[in-house]
């Protein structure tokens, strides 16, 4: 009897064991993965003119605020939002490009992520967005018709 039960209980060991390995793997994957790469192929591969992306959940990201900054936002007005000047963003330059928006992700007063959306692709919001460019965790990208 004894040795019938160790020959039913091991393979569920193993069973379990290949679970927890396998679905750990597939996550560590997604978050390795670039978020804008993320983003990008999620609006590419629903093929609508509008994804609703809520940037928690899809990109399994982790954050307390997500703040956009369109194109020319001078860097005075990013540090008056964020509370400091942030090398990152610095390099970006967007306070002289025109061609992306910038998606800041902050999580503990920290600049977690970065996402640059090419202007090709609009952001929609339920609400306007406020002075303090803080947006929701969830938005609507749509792929401009004219470019």
């Amino acid at each position: 009897m004894k040795r019938r039960a160790k020959w039913i209980v091991l393979p569920i060991y193993l069973l379990l064991f290949s679970f927890l390995f396998f679905g750990h793997t597939e996550s560590d994957r997604a978050s390795d993965e670039d978020p804008e790469t993320m983003i990008l192929s999620l609006i590419e591969e629903r093929d609508q003119p509008s994804v609703y992306i809520d940037f928690k959940k899809d990109l399994h990201m982790h954050f307390d605020h997500v703040y956009l900054f369109p194109p020319y936002t001078v860097e005075s007005e990013q540090k008056k939002v964020l509370g400091r000047e942030w090398k990152k963003i610095q390099n970006i330059g967007i306070e002289y490009r025109d061609d992306i928006n910038l998606f800041i992700f902050v999580q503990n007063g920290k600049i977690s992520n970065t996402i640059l959306l090419p202007q090709e692709y609009k952001i929609k919001m339920t609400q306007p967005m406020n002075k303090g460019y803080e947006i929701p965790s969830a938005v609507v990208i749509e792929k401009n018709s004219d470019k």
